[in-house]
Parts: structure tokens; C-alpha cells; sequence
């Protein structure tokens, strides 16, 4: 009897774990080209809902915030080997421009015009490792420019950032900050959610980024933020809703926080 009772124990265990096998392969044979992101709905004290809406490889991008009656509509054009922009703002149209594609597929150089004073409301350029990965992203605002660089794991994540901060009139006034990432590696990242057209600025990080930690390199990399990421995932391990809290440091002092619940389409 006892054997028995083992053999039919043996024989669960085997059905089970070819159950577990067929889950986790079914899993892993998901084509996520397949999706990508419909809405996200952003709580932060007012209700901020941003939809996407696709035509081959056109994206339109409507925002609408509780806080006002004003309803935002970005269309990003694709044009050859460049996509031309427009931006709405209740139906009049506030700004154009174009983002550039290099041989990889991948936007290098953008720029974009306030239609109002016909003057550029700013200039970027985009570089590229031989894996596609960006690796410096250059801003300029006009008053100001943003010059990231970005260095990667070997897991293919970002591992920190130079993030230096130019103020041409004031130089005085220039920063420098390293920031760095943690992230979680059983979360595969497999549909980007989080911008219009994010799949053009460069491969995307592999995994979820779970924390990321500001630091004052010109004061001696003195700790001043961290911000903290927590995430649902569906079935198919797309993310579902996430929680992004920010604290002023030293003292872990909250000074924001909201969370944002994601859908998608399926083609």
C-alpha cells in the first residue's frame, strides 16, 4: 500500500511540474510585438489620462487633466526617415517639428517650433552604441541644456547617468548629478509604457526599474533624491499599474507620489 501511495505521489509531482512547464513556456512564447500601450491613467490628487492611438507607424497622443479644460493632442508623423510633429492644444495647434532617424532606425536629432513666436522651443541630439543602446542625449532649451550620459549593465539596464545641467548665461549656476538605477531582474520589461514613440529613443532597458538615487557629484555625491517604483503585472507580465513615490533626502522626506494603472492593444 505504501508503495503504492508513493507511486501516486511520483505521478502528481511529474503531472504538476509539466503543468508548471507548459505555463512557463506558453509564457515565454508570448509575441509582445504584438502589443502596445492604449491608455494611462495617472492618479496624483487630480485624474491626468493620456490614450494612444495608432495608424501604421503614426502614433496620435490625446492628454486630458482634471485640473483643466484645455485637452492636448501630439501626432508624431512618420515621413520618410523622420517623423513630423504636431501638437494641439484644444484643436490649435501650438507646435511642429521633426525627430530624425539614423541607420538604425532610431531618433538622433529633433527639433520643435512655439508656432506662436516661430521660435524653437528646443533642439535635442540622440547617440548610440553599436547595440542601439543610447548611450549621451543632449538637450538644449534655449536657456539652458541637458547633457545625459548613460551606462548600462550587463544585463542591459541602465546603471547610472552623468546628468550635467548647462546654464550658458550663469554658468555659475551649472549642476551635475549622478544618478543611479536598481532594478528588479524577475521583471522582465517586455511592452514599453511610458511615452509616445519610446521604442525610437534607443533599446530599452531589459527589467522594471524599481529605484533610482540622485546624487550632487559637485557636493561631493551628496545624496538629494530617491525615487521608489512599485508595480502589478498582468498574466502576460505587462504592467498593469505602477506607484512612483519621490523623497528629498537627507530624512526620506515624501514630496510626491501617484500611481498610474496601464491597458494595451493587441494586434
Amino acid at each position: 500500500m505504501k508503495k503504492r501511495i508513493s507511486k501516486i505521489t511520483i505521478l502528481c509531482i511529474v503531472i504538476l511540474s509539466a503543468i508548471a512547464c507548459k505555463k512557463e513556456n506558453d509564457s515565454n512564447n508570448i509575441d509582445y510585438s504584438k502589443y502596445k500601450i492604449k491608455q494611462a491613467i495617472r492618479h496624483r490628487g487630480t485624474i491626468d489620462t493620456t490614450i494612444y492611438y495608432y495608424n501604421g507607424e503614426n502614433t496620435d497622443e490625446y492628454s486630458a487633466y482634471n485640473n483643466t479644460t484645455t485637452k492636448y493632442l501630439r501626432k508624431y508623423i512618420k515621413n520618410g526617415n523622420q517623423f513630423d510633429l504636431e501638437f494641439y492644444s484644444n484643436s490649435v495647434k501650438t507646435h511642429e517639428g521633426i525627430s530624425i532617424l539614423n541607420a538604425q532606425g532610431f531618433i538622433d536629432s529633433s527639433r520643435l517650433t512655439y508656432i506662436p513666436t516661430m521660435s524653437f522651443n528646443n533642439r535635442s541630439k540622440s547617440y548610440f552604441d553599436a547595440n542601439g543602446f543610447a548611450i549621451r542625449d543632449i538637450n538644449d532649451y534655449n536657456s539652458y541644456i541637458n547633457d545625459v550620459k548613460k551606462f548600462y549593465t550587463a544585463a542591459g539596464d541602465f546603471k547610472y547617468w552623468i546628468y550635467d545641467i548647462y546654464y550658458p548665461a550663469t554658468p555659475a549656476d551649472n549642476q551635475r548629478d549622478s544618478i543611479v538605477f536598481e532594478f528588479d531582474l524577475s521583471k522582465p520589461l517586455h511592452v514599453l509604457f511610458e511615452f509616445a514613440l519610446q521604442e525610437r529613443y534607443g533599446k530599452p532597458n531589459q527589467h522594471l526599474v524599481t529605484k533610482r538615487l540622485t546624487y550632487n557629484t559637485l557636493a561631493g555625491n551628496v545624496l538629494k533624491s530617491t525615487r521608489e517604483y512599485k508595480y502589478e503585472v498582468d498574466a502576460n507580465g505587462l504592467v498593469t499599474k505602477r506607484i512612483n513615490t519621490s523623497y528629498s533626502q537627507p530624512g526620506d522626506i515624501l514630496t510626491t507620489s501617484d500611481t498610474t494603472y496601464y491597458s494595451y492593444y493587441m494586434n
